[in-house]
């Protein structure tokens, strides 16, 4: 018994490890699995009605609603995602906006940064 709840405890957060990390739907398989696995061994040391079934219970309905979204979205849209690949690695050579912009040394003496924050929040 005190191995199923280590062992339990182990897939339990090595699931949500993976979930917070996912960078694709595997990964989000994968925490759905080892929350099952840690579902099966709690199940030989808590009792049915014990809290950690149903946060288990919660998360992999909320893993797996994701998935399906996403794979619905990728179904719908396939020329979509065969572009996103390409334009991904543009993104991250683009400069940051702060590089595009001039900072507040730059303004001519006219403006004043309070000017700029309230112009910029009515846009």
């Amino acid at each position: 018994m005190a191995d199923d709840l280590a062992e339990g405890t182990l897939y339990f957060y090595r699931g949500l490890m993976y979930a917070e990390t996912a960078q694709s739907i595997d990964d989000f398989k994968l925490a759905i699995a080892d929350m099952e696995e840690a579902e099966r061994r709690f199940g030989t040391v808590y009792e049915a009605d014990n809290q950690v079934f149903l946060v288990i219970g919660q998360l992999k309905a909320e893993w797996s609603q994701l998935i399906e979204q996403v794979t619905s979205e990728n179904s719908a849209a396939p020329d979509d995602q065969s572009q996103q690949p390409e334009a991904a690695p543009d993104e991250s050579q683009t400069t940051s906006p702060s590089q595009d912009q001039p900072g507040a040394e730059e303004q001519s003496p006219g403006e004043s940064p309070a000017s700029d924050a309230t112009s910029g929040a009515t846009e």
